[in-house]
């Protein structure tokens, strides 16, 4: 328990007697100050994790969505003939269908986040997070005649976050394509110390 001391003198004839002293029982007030306390750090916490999310999504979907733009803007100049026409339709749905599972992906990890939850430790298949990784940035790289090769094995899985694991081969991988003129990206892997190290290459 919390306890608050004040004590005062007590004269008598101008002489001090002795001293008063008083204590009284702050600890609910003490208490109420630590939840408080408490909730304005949770408050901090959840702003920072929004100021971080929206730097994640203004990130990652800047490029994604100005492909779309550009395949809707091509589709509705009417200056395609049926079969490019049927060419562009089927990458902007790729397109919009790779958008699409980043968007819900950067949500599943921002209510994660917020609830405190910060990683979601479960074992994970690698290949198919690199495949994901690669639509998102396969029209790019086609226009800079980028190949994009993915050695991860199909049966290689480990324990991780899958939504944190994919932001980073986002990042990298975003990266690799914005500074490579042309040649390839390679996304591979190694066992060391009882750990799988993924690797992401250009030339």
């Amino acid at each position: 328990r919390f306890l608050e001391r004040t004590t005062t003198p007590i004269f008598k004839n101008n002489v001090c007697k002795g001293r008063l002293w008083t204590y009284r029982d702050i600890t609910a007030q003490k208490q109420l100050v630590e939840k408080k306390n408490k909730k304005i750090e949770e408050l901090a916490t959840q702003n920072n994790i929004k100021s971080e999310f929206l730097s994640i999504i203004s990130h990652d979907l800047r490029s994604p969505l100005g492909i779309l733009k550009g395949y809707v803007d091509l589709l509705n100049s009417n200056r395609l003939s049926g079969e490019d026409a049927a060419f562009f339709q089927q990458h902007l749905t790729e397109s919009l269908n790779a958008t699409t599972s980043l968007l819900d992906n950067l949500l599943d990890w921002s209510k994660m986040q917020m609830a405190g939850n910060f990683i979601n430790v479960q074992k994970t298949q690698i290949s198919p997070i690199v495949d994901d990784c690669f639509a998102l940035v396969k029209t790019i790289a086609n226009e800079k005649g980028i190949e994009l090769i993915n050695k991860i094995p199909p049966a290689t899985a480990v324990n991780t976050d899958a939504n944190i694991l994919c932001l980073v081969l986002r990042n990298l991988i975003g990266n690799a394509i914005k500074f490579t003129k042309s040649g390839s990206i390679t996304v591979s892997r190694k066992y060391q110390n009882d750990c799988l190290e993924i690797y992401v290459a250009d030339t």
